[in-house]
C-alpha cells in the first residue's frame, strides 16, 4: 500500500489520518506500507526521487492519493492496481479538474484523474461534485466520509486542542471569535494573493466593540503576513501559520470566509458563517463554479465589507441555512471514516448495496464498449484498406 502526496512533503490530512489507522490496527504486520510525500507540484525534483516514487508505484497494489498528481498523467499503472483519491477538501463551491474542462488550467482528455478506481465524499447526495471533477462514475465516488474528520470529532482532542488554542492566542480569552479565512486569488501557488485593500480593518476593529476578537488565517499559498496595524493587535492577530484549520475552528463562534471548502468541517460545529464574495462574478468566470453560489452558501453573502459588516452588527447569518448545509452533505457523523475507508477500499467489504450499483455500471459500460456506431459503408471501406495494408 502506497500513500503518496505530489503536493506536499509531509503526509497530511486524510492520508495521514489512514495510515495512523492503519498502523493502530496493526496493518503493518499484514501489508508493505510504502509513503511518498513531495512538493512536486510547485517544486523541481531530482532524477534520484523520480526513480525512487516510480519503484514504489510499480511495488504497489493499492496507492491512495491526497490530490492530483502530474506523473500519473502520462504513467499509466497497471489494470490490477487500485487507485483511489482520498482528496484533500471537502465540498466547497469551486471548480477544478474536468469541472473546468476547456478552461486554462484544466486537465486533458487523459489525466490522473482517469485512472482512479474509487474516490470519497461525505456523502451520495455530493459524490457527483467529485465524480464531475475527477472524470469518473458518480457510483465510484464512496460515501465514507473525510478521515482527517475522526480526531476533528473526537471530544478528548478537542478539549486539549481548546486549551493549547486558548494558552497561544490570549487575545480570545473571554471574547467571541470571528475566523477570516477565505480561499486564494490568482492562477496557482506561485501567484497566489489576496486583495486586503478589501478589507476595512477600521471598520471590523470598531464592530467588534469589546465582544469579539478576529484570527485571520489566510490561505498557506499566500505568502507574507497580514497587514495588522499595531493599533489593531489587541483584538486581531494573524493565525496563518498554524496549519490545522480545523483546530481553530473549535474556539471559532463566526467564520468569515468566500468560496472556500473549510465549510465542510465548520458546519459540524453548528455556528453561524458569512460569505463574503465581493468578487463573485470575476471569480466564477475565471475559476468557476461547479453549483449555484447563493443556494448553496449556509449562510448570507455579502458582496461589500459594508454589507459583511452590517450583517456583523446586526447578526443577521441567516444561521437556519447551516442545519440544511449539514444534512444534505453527511451520511455520517463519527470517528469512524478512517475505518470505513480501510474496510471498503483496502479490504474489500463495500457495503452490498453500493457493490450492486457499481457492478450495475460496469456491465453498462462493457455493453457500450461492443457497440458499433460505424456505417456500413465506412466498414467496408475501412475492412478494403486492412486486406490492401496486409498484402491479401
Amino acid at each position: 500500500i502506497l500513500l503518496m502526496s505530489e503536493q506536499n512533503d509531509t503526509i497530511r490530512y486524510n492520508l495521514k489520518a489512514v495510515a495512523d489507522r492503519m498502523r493502530e490496527r496493526g496493518m503493518d504486520k499484514e501489508f508493505r506500507i510504502l509513503y511518498s510525500a513531495r512538493s512536486a507540484a510547485s517544486e523541481s525534483q531530482s532524477l534520484k526521487s523520480w526513480f525512487g516514487l516510480i519503484r514504489k508505484l510499480a511495488q504497489s497494489g493499492i496507492i491512495f492519493l491526497d490530490d492530483h498528481a502530474v506523473v500519473l498523467n502520462w504513467l499509466k499503472l497497471s489494470k490490477d492496481t487500485k487507485l483511489i483519491q482520498l482528496w484533500h477538501a471537502g465540498a466547497g463551491f469551486k471548480s477544478s479538474g474536468y469541472s473546468r474542462w476547456g478552461h486554462k488550467g484544466g486537465p486533458g482528455a487523459a489525466s490522473c484523474h482517469r485512472q482512479y478506481s474509487f474516490g470519497i465524499a461525505g456523502s451520495k447526495n455530493i459524490a457527483p461534485f467529485f465524480s464531475e471533477v475527477w472524470g469518473i462514475n458518480d457510483e465510484q465516488v464512496l460515501p465514507t466520509g473525510m478521515p482527517r474528520m475522526d480526531e476533528f470529532l473526537d471530544e478528548d482532542y478537542r478539549k486539549k486542542k481548546t486549551k493549547e488554542l486558548y494558552d497561544k492566542y490570549p487575545i480570545c480569552k473571554g471574547k467571541k471569535v470571528m475566523l477570516f479565512a477565505p480561499t486564494y486569488r490568482g492562477r496557482g501557488k506561485k501567484e497566489a494573493y489576496y486583495p486586503y485593500k478589501r478589507i476595512d480593518f477600521q471598520g471590523l476593529y470598531e464592530a467588534c466593540g469589546d465582544e469579539y476578537a478576529v484570527l485571520f488565517k489566510m490561505h498557506p499559498w499566500i505568502k507574507g503576513k497580514v497587514p495588522i496595524e499595531d493599533a489593531y493587535k489587541d483584538k486581531f492577530t494573524d493565525v496563518t501559520g498554524y496549519l490545522n484549520i480545523n483546530d481553530l475552528f473549535y474556539i471559532t463562534d463566526l467564520l468569515v470566509t468566500d468560496y472556500s471548502s473549510n465549510i465542510f468541517e465548520f458546519s459540524l460545529m453548528r455556528k453561524p458563517m458569512l460569505f463574503f464574495a465581493f468578487d463573485k462574478t470575476q471569480y466564477a468566470f475565471s475559476r468557476g463554479f461547479h453549483r449555484d453560489y447563493e443556494t448553496s452558501a449556509p449562510g448570507k453573502v455579502c458582496y461589500t465589507f459594508e454589507e459583511l459588516l452590517e450583517a456583523f452588527r446586526s447578526k443577521d447569518f441567516e444561521y437556519e441555512k447551516v442545519e440544511q448545509y449539514i444534512t444534505y452533505h453527511f451520511d455520517y457523523i463519527d470517528s469512524n471514516a478512517s475505518d470505513r475507508v480501510i474496510d471498503w477500499l483496502v479490504y474489500d467489504r463495500i457495503p452490498k448495496d453500493i457493490r450492486a450499483e457499481l457492478e450495475r455500471v460496469e456491465r453498462e459500460n462493457a455493453h457500450r464498449r461492443e457497440l458499433d456506431f460505424l456505417p456500413e459503408g465506412y466498414k467496408r471501406d475501412l475492412e478494403l484498406r486492412c486486406i490492401v495494408k496486409e498484402g491479401k
